[in-house]
Protein backbone atom coordinates (compact mmCIF):
# COMPACT_ATOMS: atom_id res chain seq x y z
CA UNK A 1 0.00 0.00 0.00
CA UNK A 2 2.86 2.35 0.87
CA UNK A 3 4.38 1.71 -2.55
CA UNK A 4 1.22 2.80 -4.35
CA UNK A 5 0.81 5.80 -2.04
CA UNK A 6 4.39 6.89 -2.77
CA UNK A 7 3.87 6.40 -6.51
CA UNK A 8 0.67 8.47 -6.45
CA UNK A 9 2.47 11.24 -4.56
CA UNK A 10 5.22 11.31 -7.20
CA UNK A 11 2.72 11.42 -10.06
CA UNK A 12 0.87 14.31 -8.40
CA UNK A 13 4.19 16.13 -7.86
CA UNK A 14 5.26 15.69 -11.48
CA UNK A 15 1.92 16.88 -12.85
CA UNK A 16 1.91 19.81 -10.42
CA UNK A 17 5.37 20.82 -11.63
CA UNK A 18 4.12 20.76 -15.22
CA UNK A 19 0.97 22.73 -14.44
CA UNK A 20 2.93 25.33 -12.45
CA UNK A 21 5.46 25.79 -15.26
CA UNK A 22 2.64 26.25 -17.78
CA UNK A 23 1.00 28.84 -15.53
CA UNK A 24 4.20 30.80 -14.80
CA UNK A 25 5.44 30.82 -18.40
CA UNK A 26 1.96 31.72 -19.70
CA UNK A 27 1.87 34.74 -17.38
CA UNK A 28 5.41 35.72 -18.36
CA UNK A 29 4.75 35.36 -22.09
CA UNK A 30 1.49 37.30 -21.77
CA UNK A 31 3.32 40.20 -20.07
CA UNK A 32 6.02 40.11 -22.74
CA UNK A 33 3.50 40.23 -25.59
CA UNK A 34 1.58 43.13 -24.04
CA UNK A 35 4.83 44.94 -23.42
CA UNK A 36 5.90 44.35 -27.03
CA UNK A 37 2.73 45.99 -28.33
CA UNK A 38 3.34 49.00 -26.09
CA UNK A 39 7.00 49.28 -27.12
CA UNK A 40 6.13 49.08 -30.81
CA UNK A 41 3.89 52.10 -30.32
CA UNK A 42 6.83 53.89 -28.70
CA UNK A 43 9.72 52.94 -30.99
CA UNK A 44 8.05 52.09 -34.32
CA UNK A 45 4.89 54.22 -34.47
CA UNK A 46 6.02 56.97 -32.04
CA UNK A 47 2.68 57.37 -30.26
CA UNK A 48 3.22 60.57 -28.28
CA UNK A 49 1.58 59.81 -24.94
CA UNK A 50 3.11 56.33 -24.76
CA UNK A 51 6.54 57.75 -25.61
CA UNK A 52 6.24 60.33 -22.83
CA UNK A 53 5.06 57.68 -20.36
CA UNK A 54 7.94 55.39 -21.34
CA UNK A 55 10.65 58.00 -20.76
CA UNK A 56 9.09 59.01 -17.45
CA UNK A 57 9.24 55.39 -16.28
CA UNK A 58 12.68 54.69 -17.79
CA UNK A 59 14.85 55.77 -14.80
CA UNK A 60 12.85 53.44 -12.54
CA UNK A 61 13.28 50.55 -14.98
CA UNK A 62 17.04 51.10 -15.21
CA UNK A 63 17.34 51.37 -11.42
CA UNK A 64 15.57 48.09 -10.73
CA UNK A 65 17.32 46.28 -13.58
CA UNK A 66 20.69 47.36 -12.19
CA UNK A 67 19.62 46.55 -8.63
CA UNK A 68 18.36 43.05 -9.46
CA UNK A 69 21.29 41.96 -11.64
CA UNK A 70 23.90 43.48 -9.30
CA UNK A 71 22.57 41.53 -6.33
CA UNK A 72 21.70 38.24 -8.01
CA UNK A 73 24.17 36.57 -10.37
CA UNK A 74 21.65 33.83 -11.16
CA UNK A 75 19.49 36.14 -13.28
CA UNK A 76 22.20 37.78 -15.39
CA UNK A 77 21.84 37.13 -19.09
CA UNK A 78 19.48 34.31 -19.93
CA UNK A 79 20.35 32.62 -16.63
CA UNK A 80 20.55 29.14 -18.19
CA UNK A 81 24.34 28.63 -17.74
CA UNK A 82 23.99 29.65 -14.07
CA UNK A 83 21.11 27.24 -13.54
CA UNK A 84 23.03 24.36 -15.14
CA UNK A 85 26.22 25.17 -13.22
CA UNK A 86 24.40 25.45 -9.88
CA UNK A 87 22.54 22.19 -10.38
CA UNK A 88 25.79 20.34 -11.09
CA UNK A 89 28.25 22.03 -8.75
CA UNK A 90 26.60 24.53 -6.39
CA UNK A 91 23.13 23.37 -5.30
CA UNK A 92 23.38 25.71 -2.31
CA UNK A 93 23.07 28.65 -4.73
CA UNK A 94 19.66 27.51 -5.95
CA UNK A 95 17.17 29.91 -4.36
CA UNK A 96 13.85 29.73 -6.18
CA UNK A 97 12.18 32.05 -3.69
CA UNK A 98 14.46 34.83 -4.89
CA UNK A 99 15.41 33.81 -8.42
CA UNK A 100 11.91 33.19 -9.73
CA UNK A 101 10.35 36.62 -9.05
CA UNK A 102 13.58 38.51 -9.75
CA UNK A 103 14.09 36.84 -13.13
CA UNK A 104 10.45 37.53 -14.00
CA UNK A 105 10.58 41.27 -13.25
CA UNK A 106 14.20 41.88 -14.28
CA UNK A 107 13.50 40.41 -17.73
CA UNK A 108 10.49 42.67 -18.14
CA UNK A 109 12.68 45.66 -17.24
CA UNK A 110 15.43 44.81 -19.74
CA UNK A 111 12.85 43.96 -22.41
CA UNK A 112 11.69 47.58 -22.21
CA UNK A 113 14.87 48.66 -23.99
CA UNK A 114 13.43 46.95 -27.10
CA UNK A 115 16.80 45.40 -27.81
CA UNK A 116 17.86 42.02 -29.15
CA UNK A 117 16.93 39.98 -26.07
CA UNK A 118 14.16 37.39 -25.96
CA UNK A 119 11.88 35.71 -23.46
CA UNK A 120 12.85 32.07 -23.99
CA UNK A 121 16.00 32.09 -21.79
CA UNK A 122 14.22 33.59 -18.78
CA UNK A 123 11.33 31.19 -19.45
CA UNK A 124 13.73 28.24 -19.09
CA UNK A 125 15.03 29.60 -15.78
CA UNK A 126 11.47 30.24 -14.58
CA UNK A 127 10.63 26.65 -15.46
CA UNK A 128 13.56 25.27 -13.51
CA UNK A 129 12.78 27.41 -10.48
CA UNK A 130 9.10 26.46 -10.66
CA UNK A 131 10.18 22.83 -10.36
CA UNK A 132 12.39 23.73 -7.39
CA UNK A 133 9.43 25.46 -5.74
CA UNK A 134 7.11 22.46 -6.12
CA UNK A 135 9.83 20.08 -4.96
CA UNK A 136 10.29 22.19 -1.85
CA UNK A 137 6.54 22.05 -1.20
CA UNK A 138 6.63 18.24 -1.47
CA UNK A 139 9.91 18.06 0.54
CA UNK A 140 11.65 16.34 -2.38
CA UNK A 141 15.17 16.77 -3.72
CA UNK A 142 14.91 15.85 -7.37
CA UNK A 143 17.34 17.71 -9.61
CA UNK A 144 16.25 15.66 -12.60
CA UNK A 145 12.79 17.22 -12.44
CA UNK A 146 14.44 20.66 -12.35
CA UNK A 147 16.33 19.89 -15.58
CA UNK A 148 13.08 18.65 -17.12
CA UNK A 149 11.18 21.69 -15.85
CA UNK A 150 13.68 23.97 -17.58
CA UNK A 151 13.26 22.04 -20.84
CA UNK A 152 9.48 22.03 -20.51
CA UNK A 153 9.56 25.83 -20.21
CA UNK A 154 11.61 25.95 -23.44
CA UNK A 155 8.80 24.03 -25.12
CA UNK A 156 6.21 26.36 -23.58
CA UNK A 157 8.10 29.41 -24.85
CA UNK A 158 7.71 28.07 -28.39
CA UNK A 159 4.29 26.44 -27.81
CA UNK A 160 5.80 23.11 -28.85
CA UNK A 161 5.87 20.03 -26.61
CA UNK A 162 8.02 18.27 -29.23
CA UNK A 163 10.70 20.96 -28.95
CA UNK A 164 10.47 20.85 -25.15
CA UNK A 165 10.86 17.07 -25.02
CA UNK A 166 13.78 16.99 -27.47
CA UNK A 167 15.51 19.91 -25.71
CA UNK A 168 15.30 18.00 -22.41
CA UNK A 169 16.74 14.81 -23.88
CA UNK A 170 19.45 16.42 -26.02
CA UNK A 171 20.60 19.34 -23.90
CA UNK A 172 19.64 18.89 -20.25
CA UNK A 173 19.25 15.32 -19.02
CA UNK A 174 22.60 13.89 -17.88
CA UNK A 175 21.53 10.30 -18.59
CA UNK A 176 18.55 8.74 -20.33
CA UNK A 177 16.47 6.38 -18.18
CA UNK A 178 12.92 5.10 -18.46
CA UNK A 179 12.02 6.96 -15.26
CA UNK A 180 13.49 10.17 -16.65
CA UNK A 181 11.64 9.81 -19.95
CA UNK A 182 8.34 9.23 -18.15
CA UNK A 183 8.88 12.28 -15.96
CA UNK A 184 9.80 14.31 -19.05
CA UNK A 185 6.62 13.27 -20.85
CA UNK A 186 4.48 14.13 -17.82
CA UNK A 187 6.03 17.55 -17.11
CA UNK A 188 6.42 18.65 -20.73
CA UNK A 189 2.91 17.76 -21.88
CA UNK A 190 1.17 18.99 -18.72
CA UNK A 191 2.96 22.34 -19.00
CA UNK A 192 2.03 22.55 -22.68
CA UNK A 193 -1.64 21.78 -21.99
CA UNK A 194 -1.80 24.55 -19.39
CA UNK A 195 -0.09 27.24 -21.49
CA UNK A 196 -2.02 26.22 -24.61
CA UNK A 197 -5.26 26.64 -22.68
CA UNK A 198 -4.26 29.92 -21.00
CA UNK A 199 -2.20 31.69 -23.67
CA UNK A 200 -1.90 29.92 -27.06
CA UNK A 201 0.50 32.41 -28.61
CA UNK A 202 2.97 31.48 -31.37
CA UNK A 203 6.30 33.25 -30.89
CA UNK A 204 7.35 32.78 -34.51
CA UNK A 205 5.31 31.32 -37.37
CA UNK A 206 5.82 30.90 -41.11
CA UNK A 207 3.46 30.46 -44.04
CA UNK A 208 5.27 28.45 -46.70
CA UNK A 209 3.57 27.90 -50.04
CA UNK A 210 6.53 27.05 -52.29
CA UNK A 211 8.99 24.34 -51.21
CA UNK A 212 12.60 23.73 -52.17
CA UNK A 213 13.04 20.82 -54.58
CA UNK A 214 15.94 18.42 -55.04
CA UNK A 215 17.32 20.38 -58.01
CA UNK A 216 17.92 23.27 -55.59
CA UNK A 217 20.25 21.12 -53.44
CA UNK A 218 22.97 23.79 -53.60
CA UNK A 219 21.00 25.85 -51.06
CA UNK A 220 22.12 23.34 -48.43
CA UNK A 221 25.90 24.01 -48.45
CA UNK A 222 25.37 27.74 -48.95
CA UNK A 223 23.05 27.99 -45.91
CA UNK A 224 25.37 25.87 -43.74
CA UNK A 225 28.59 27.68 -44.67
CA UNK A 226 27.12 31.17 -44.37
CA UNK A 227 25.69 30.42 -40.95
CA UNK A 228 28.95 28.84 -39.83
CA UNK A 229 30.72 32.10 -40.72
CA UNK A 230 28.20 34.28 -38.88
CA UNK A 231 27.87 31.80 -36.01
CA UNK A 232 31.63 31.75 -35.49
CA UNK A 233 31.73 35.55 -35.54
CA UNK A 234 28.94 35.58 -32.96
CA UNK A 235 30.69 33.21 -30.58
CA UNK A 236 34.07 34.89 -31.10
CA UNK A 237 32.54 38.29 -30.36
CA UNK A 238 31.06 37.03 -27.08
CA UNK A 239 34.39 35.48 -26.05
CA UNK A 240 36.30 38.69 -26.80
CA UNK A 241 33.94 40.84 -24.72
CA UNK A 242 33.76 38.28 -21.89
CA UNK A 243 37.58 38.12 -21.77
CA UNK A 244 37.75 41.91 -21.67
CA UNK A 245 35.24 42.10 -18.82
CA UNK A 246 37.11 39.41 -16.90
CA UNK A 247 40.50 41.08 -17.36
CA UNK A 248 39.27 44.65 -16.74
CA UNK A 249 36.86 44.43 -13.79
CA UNK A 250 37.24 48.12 -12.94
CA UNK A 251 36.85 49.51 -16.45
CA UNK A 252 34.19 52.12 -17.17
CA UNK A 253 32.34 49.74 -19.48
CA UNK A 254 32.34 46.94 -16.93
CA UNK A 255 31.04 49.17 -14.14
CA UNK A 256 28.27 50.74 -16.19
CA UNK A 257 27.49 48.11 -18.83
CA UNK A 258 23.86 47.78 -17.69
CA UNK A 259 23.25 51.53 -18.02
CA UNK A 260 25.14 51.62 -21.34
CA UNK A 261 22.95 48.78 -22.60
CA UNK A 262 19.82 50.86 -22.01
CA UNK A 263 21.27 54.09 -23.42
CA UNK A 264 22.68 52.55 -26.61
CA UNK A 265 19.79 50.18 -27.27
CA UNK A 266 17.01 52.70 -26.65
CA UNK A 267 18.72 55.31 -28.85
CA UNK A 268 18.95 52.79 -31.69
CA UNK A 269 15.39 51.57 -31.11
CA UNK A 270 13.99 55.08 -31.30
CA UNK A 271 15.40 55.60 -34.81
CA UNK A 272 15.54 52.01 -36.12
CA UNK A 273 12.56 50.55 -34.31
CA UNK A 274 11.36 48.14 -36.99
CA UNK A 275 14.75 46.39 -37.01
CA UNK A 276 14.93 46.02 -33.24
CA UNK A 277 13.12 43.87 -30.68
CA UNK A 278 13.78 40.25 -29.76
CA UNK A 279 13.39 39.11 -33.35
CA UNK A 280 9.81 37.93 -33.87
CA UNK A 281 8.62 41.07 -35.65
CA UNK A 282 12.01 41.44 -37.36
CA UNK A 283 11.63 38.00 -38.94
CA UNK A 284 8.20 39.05 -40.17
CA UNK A 285 9.52 42.03 -42.14
CA UNK A 286 12.54 40.28 -43.69
CA UNK A 287 10.73 39.18 -46.89
CA UNK A 288 9.97 42.86 -47.56
CA UNK A 289 13.69 43.74 -47.71
CA UNK A 290 14.83 43.30 -51.32
CA UNK A 291 18.33 44.84 -51.40
CA UNK A 292 21.13 42.33 -50.77
CA UNK A 293 23.47 44.91 -49.24
CA UNK A 294 20.76 46.06 -46.81
CA UNK A 295 20.19 42.44 -45.78
CA UNK A 296 23.92 41.90 -45.30
CA UNK A 297 24.03 45.06 -43.19
CA UNK A 298 21.05 43.87 -41.13
CA UNK A 299 22.79 40.53 -40.53
CA UNK A 300 25.82 42.30 -39.04
CA UNK A 301 23.62 44.83 -37.24
CA UNK A 302 21.67 42.12 -35.41
CA UNK A 303 24.88 40.15 -34.82
CA UNK A 304 26.62 43.06 -33.07
CA UNK A 305 23.55 44.07 -31.07
CA UNK A 306 22.93 40.52 -29.86
CA UNK A 307 26.56 40.17 -28.76
CA UNK A 308 26.22 43.47 -26.91
CA UNK A 309 22.95 42.49 -25.24
CA UNK A 310 24.09 39.01 -24.23
CA UNK A 311 27.25 40.33 -22.53
CA UNK A 312 25.67 43.31 -20.76
CA UNK A 313 24.47 41.26 -17.72
CA UNK A 314 20.85 42.35 -18.09
CA UNK A 315 18.26 39.56 -17.96
CA UNK A 316 17.13 38.23 -21.31
CA UNK A 317 17.29 35.28 -23.68
CA UNK A 318 19.30 34.98 -26.88
CA UNK A 319 17.61 32.12 -28.76
CA UNK A 320 15.08 34.25 -30.68
CA UNK A 321 17.77 36.91 -31.35
CA UNK A 322 20.00 34.12 -32.72
CA UNK A 323 17.19 32.96 -34.97
CA UNK A 324 16.78 36.53 -36.21
CA UNK A 325 20.45 36.65 -37.26
CA UNK A 326 20.10 33.37 -39.12
CA UNK A 327 16.88 34.60 -40.72
CA UNK A 328 18.60 37.73 -42.03
CA UNK A 329 21.43 35.58 -43.41
CA UNK A 330 18.85 33.36 -45.14
CA UNK A 331 17.09 36.30 -46.78
CA UNK A 332 20.48 37.63 -47.91
CA UNK A 333 21.23 34.25 -49.51
CA UNK A 334 17.96 34.05 -51.42
CA UNK A 335 18.26 37.65 -52.58
CA UNK A 336 21.80 37.16 -53.90
CA UNK A 337 20.76 33.99 -55.75
CA UNK A 338 17.73 35.82 -57.11
CA UNK A 339 19.92 38.63 -58.44
CA UNK A 340 22.52 36.28 -59.94
CA UNK A 341 20.44 33.33 -61.15
CA UNK A 342 16.84 34.58 -61.00
CA UNK A 343 15.85 32.09 -58.27
CA UNK A 344 12.24 32.74 -57.28
CA UNK A 345 11.69 34.75 -54.11
CA UNK A 346 8.77 32.44 -53.36
CA UNK A 347 11.33 30.16 -51.68
CA UNK A 348 12.23 32.90 -49.21
CA UNK A 349 10.10 31.74 -46.22
CA UNK A 350 11.57 28.22 -46.23
CA UNK A 351 15.12 29.48 -46.74
CA UNK A 352 14.71 31.96 -43.86
CA UNK A 353 13.38 29.19 -41.59
CA UNK A 354 16.14 26.70 -42.44
CA UNK A 355 18.82 29.37 -42.19
CA UNK A 356 17.76 30.61 -38.78
CA UNK A 357 17.75 27.06 -37.42
CA UNK A 358 21.14 26.39 -39.02
CA UNK A 359 22.58 29.38 -37.16
CA UNK A 360 21.07 28.10 -33.92
CA UNK A 361 22.60 24.64 -34.38
CA UNK A 362 26.03 26.03 -35.27
CA UNK A 363 26.07 28.10 -32.08
CA UNK A 364 24.27 25.73 -29.68
CA UNK A 365 25.38 22.39 -31.23
CA UNK A 366 21.92 20.83 -30.77
CA UNK A 367 20.79 19.42 -34.16
CA UNK A 368 17.84 17.43 -32.80
CA UNK A 369 16.42 20.53 -31.11
CA UNK A 370 16.90 22.41 -34.37
CA UNK A 371 14.88 19.76 -36.19
CA UNK A 372 12.20 19.77 -33.48
CA UNK A 373 11.82 23.56 -33.75
CA UNK A 374 10.64 23.15 -37.33
CA UNK A 375 7.43 21.73 -35.86
CA UNK A 376 7.14 24.79 -33.60
CA UNK A 377 7.18 27.29 -36.45
CA UNK A 378 5.03 25.69 -39.16
CA UNK A 379 1.97 23.39 -39.29
CA UNK A 380 2.60 19.63 -39.16
CA UNK A 381 1.97 19.02 -42.86
CA UNK A 382 4.39 21.80 -43.82
CA UNK A 383 7.01 20.58 -41.33
CA UNK A 384 6.96 17.09 -42.85
CA UNK A 385 7.59 18.52 -46.33
CA UNK A 386 10.49 20.63 -45.02
CA UNK A 387 11.97 17.81 -42.96
CA UNK A 388 14.30 16.22 -45.58
CA UNK A 389 16.16 19.47 -46.23
CA UNK A 390 15.88 20.34 -42.53
CA UNK A 391 17.51 17.13 -41.30
CA UNK A 392 20.41 17.43 -43.74
CA UNK A 393 21.03 21.09 -42.92
CA UNK A 394 20.83 20.59 -39.14
CA UNK A 395 23.32 17.71 -39.10
CA UNK A 396 25.68 19.43 -41.53
CA UNK A 397 25.49 22.54 -39.34
CA UNK A 398 26.41 20.41 -36.32
CA UNK A 399 29.22 18.72 -38.25
CA UNK A 400 30.76 21.96 -39.45
CA UNK A 401 30.50 23.43 -35.93
CA UNK A 402 33.32 21.04 -34.94
CA UNK A 403 35.60 23.47 -36.78
CA UNK A 404 34.67 26.03 -34.13
CA UNK A 405 37.04 25.28 -31.24
CA UNK A 406 34.93 27.03 -28.62
CA UNK A 407 32.14 24.48 -28.14
CA UNK A 408 28.46 25.30 -27.59
CA UNK A 409 27.53 28.74 -26.32
CA UNK A 410 26.28 27.72 -22.87
CA UNK A 411 29.51 25.82 -22.15
CA UNK A 412 31.43 28.94 -23.12
CA UNK A 413 29.36 31.16 -20.84
CA UNK A 414 29.71 28.75 -17.91
CA UNK A 415 33.50 29.28 -18.02
CA UNK A 416 32.98 32.94 -17.11
CA UNK A 417 30.73 32.37 -14.08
Amino acid sequence: MKKYSFLLKQVIRILTIGATIGLVVALFQFCMVQLTHFLQDVFVYHVLWKTIAFFIALPILIFYSYLFTSNNANIRGGGIPQLENNLKHHPERLQWIKDLPMMFFSSLCSFCAYGTLGAEGPSVVLGGNSALMINAFFHEEDNESVWIGAGAAFGCAFQSPIAGFVYCVEELLEKITLKGILKTIGIVFMSYLVIHFLFPHATVSFEIATFLTIDLWYFVPIIVVMNFIFGTLFVKGIVIIKDYLKNHPNSFYNKYKVILFYVITIALAFFLGKYMGSGSSFLGILPNETLWYVLLGLSFFRLILTIHGSTSSVSGGIVIPQLAIGGAVGMFIIMVLHELFHISLEYAPEVILLSMLSFYVVVMETPFTGIALIFAFVPLETAIRILPFGIVIMFLSRFISFLNRYGDLYDILKKYL
